[in-house]
C-alpha cells in the first residue's frame, strides 16, 4: 500500500515496452542452456588441466612450454570466472560439477542454473498483468535492473516526487550487496572466509570487553574450496577484532603495544559489530493485563496511580523494633554519662593529701 500511494504521485509515464511472453522466454532459456553447459564444460576441462599441471610442477616435470600452457588455462579461467570483488574471490568459485553420466539429472542441474538468470519482472504498471516497469536479471554473479521509464522529465514526473528516492535505495542496496558483511546479529553463528590464501597463520579473536583475553580460532573449509574460521557464542554486543599472524608467532596481538619496538605487525586483521535485535530496543509499556499474566506464580502486586499500599495480607514483621532500638539508644546514653562524671566522682572520694 505505502508503495501504491508513492508510485501514485507521477501521473505521466513515457515507457518502452519490455517483451517477456513465454516464447522469447523459452528461446532465452534455450540459449542460456547451451551456454552454460558449453561453459562449465569448458571450466571443468581448465580445472583437469590445472591440476594436472600443478602435480607436474611438484614433480619437477614441468617444462618452459606447459607454464606457458599453465599461464594461458588459468587466464581462461578468470574470463569465464572473472573475480570482480576482491574480498570474495575465493567464495565466487565455480559451481558444483554437474552429473556427466546421468544426461536427464544433468538438464535438471542445467535447468535449475538457467531458471536463476531468467528476467523476473518487479513492478509492473497498472495491475499484476500490465506493461513491466521494473525487471530483474541474473548475469553470472551480476544482478541487473532495467527500469523501462526514463529518470527525465520528459519521460515522465518521476523527478517532480518523493518516487526518486526508491532508486537511491535501489542503488544503495546494489552497492551494499558488492560489500563484505560486516554486521551481524547476537542469534547467529558467524562463519567468516579467511581474506588470505595464507595457510600458515594463526587466528585469534578478540570480544568486547575481553581485549586482553584473545581467543584462538582453528581455520578450516566452510565451503567447497574456501577456507574461513566460525565465531561461536557471540552473545555480546559490540565490535569483535579478528587478527591473524604467522603460526609460529609467539606473542598474542593483545599483548603487543604502540610503543613497543618489537611488535610484529599482524598479516590482515578485520573488525565485526554485533548487536542485538531491534526488537529489544522498542520499549512498550507495560498493561496491567500482561503484567497479571507474567507474575501469576510471584508474589508481586500491581499498584496504580491513586491507589493506596495495601499490607494486608502481607507477612509484616519487626513494625515495634523501634521500641528496643529508642531503648539501648537511651541505656547507651546513661552508659556514656556515668563514664564522663565517674573521675569527678573518684576524685571527691579520695582525701586530699597537703
Amino acid at each position: 500500500d505505502e508503495l501504491r500511494e508513492l508510485y501514485s504521485q507521477p501521473f505521466f509515464f513515457k515507457a518502452v515496452d519490455v517483451d517477456l511472453s513465454v516464447d522469447v522466454l523459452q528461446k532465452l532459456r534455450l540459449e542460456e542452456t547451451e551456454r552454460l553447459d558449453r561453459e562449465l564444460r569448458e571450466l571443468a576441462e581448465l580445472e583437469t588441466r590445472l591440476a594436472t599441471a600443478v602435480e607436474r610442477d611438484v614433480k619437477g616435470e614441468l617444462t618452459d612450454q606447459d607454464r606457458v600452457a599453465l599461464r594461458d588455462a588459468e587466464r581462461q579461467r578468470r574470463q569465464l570466472r572473472p573475480d570482480w570483488l576482491l574480498w570474495s574471490h575465493a567464495t565466487n568459485a565455480a559451481p558444483a560439477e554437474l552429473s556427466v553420466s546421468d544426461a536427464p539429472e544433468r538438464q535438471r542441474q542445467l535447468a535449475e542454473l538457467v531458471s536463476t538468470e531468467t528476467p523476473k519482472p518487479l513492478a509492473r504498471f497498472t495491475n499484476e498483468s500490465g506493461p513491466a516497469y521494473l525487471v530483474e536479471r541474473q548475469m553470472g554473479r551480476g544482478r541487473v535492473l532495467f527500469v523501462a521509464s526514463g529518470l527525465l522529465s520528459s519521460w515522465n514526473t518521476l523527478p517532480n516526487t518523493d518516487t526518486m528516492f526508491l532508486f537511491d535505495r535501489m542503488l544503495r542496496s546494489m552497492i551494499q550487496s558488492t560489500l563484505p558483511k560486516r554486521n551481524f546479529s547476537t542469534e547467529e553463528r558467524i562463519t567468516l572466509p579467511l581474506p588470505s590464501d595464507e595457510r600458515q597463520v594463526a587466528v585469534r579473536l578478540l570480544r568486547p570487553h575481553h581485549e586482553h583475553s584473545p581467543e584462538t580460532l582453528d581455520p578450516g573449509f566452510i565451503g567447497r574450496d574456501q577456507r574461513g574460521v566460525s565465531v561461536t557464542n557471540a552473545l555480546a554486543r559490540g565490535v569483535y577484532r579478528l587478527t591473524a599472524q604467522p603460526a609460529d608467532a609467539d606473542v598474542p596481538a593483545a599483548s603487543t603495544t604502540a610503543d613497543s619496538p618489537t611488535r610484529e605487525l599482524p598479516t590482515w586483521e578485520m573488525s565485526l559489530a554485533v548487536n542485538g535485535p531491534a526488537s529489544e530496543s522498542d520499549l512498550q509499556p507495560l498493561s496491567r493485563e500482561r503484567f497479571e499474566e507474567l507474575a501469576s506464580n510471584a508474589n508481586l502486586r500491581w499498584i496504580g496511580p491513586g491507589e493506596e499500599i495495601s499490607l494486608a495480607g502481607a507477612q509484616i514483621r519487626g513494625q515495634h523494633t523501634w521500641w528496643y532500638l529508642a531503648l539501648a539508644v537511651f541505656v547507651v546514653l546513661l552508659l556514656e554519662l556515668v563514664i564522663l562524671a565517674w573521675p569527678a566522682w573518684r576524685g571527691q572520694s579520695e582525701p586530699v593529701v597537703a
